[in-house]
């Protein structure tokens, strides 16, 4: 009797830069959302803000991680800034939504779809800025 045949597979290719590069910043965003919330938090408890201005600061925490992650994501992929710092701060500005209106009794008002703004504008802002500042990659003309 002979052993069975194992089949084998071919190695699975890599994923693609877009595709790497769309993980690495969902998981660069789950570092630094928490982070800078904290941070932000954390100081304005010590600078003894009362609880109707901590919303601004919380705000400006989610700004300044969205503009991080697409600041990378811009910097990785070296083309289309505003697409591409929109496209890949998505999933976290959904998020953030989503939380901040199941803790405000799913009402939208004029504060929430301002925040939301905010995010939006600084991701894409983060992404255009990470383009237009980055070194391209030199390409060898033979």
């Amino acid at each position: 009797m002979s052993a069975p045949k194992v089949k084998r597979f071919k190695k699975a290719e890599s994923l693609s830069l877009p595709a790497q590069t769309f993980i690495k910043t969902q998981i660069l965003a789950v570092i630094t959302y928490p982070a800078l919330f904290l941070a932000v938090g954390i100081a304005s408890l010590s600078a003894d803000l009362s609880e109707e201005y901590m919303f601004y600061p919380a705000v400006l925490s989610f700004a300044a991680a969205s503009f991080v992650c697409a600041a990378y994501a811009g910097k990785k992929l070296h083309k289309n800034g505003l697409i591409t710092g929109l496209l890949f701060c998505l999933p976290e500005n959904f998020i953030v939504m989503l939380i901040s209106l199941i803790g405000n009794s799913f009402k939208f008002d004029f504060t929430a779809a301002v925040s939301m703004f905010i995010l939006v504008v600084s991701s894409m802002l983060g992404g255009v800025v990470s383009v237009n500042t980055s070194t391209k990659p030199k390409i060898k003309v033979k």
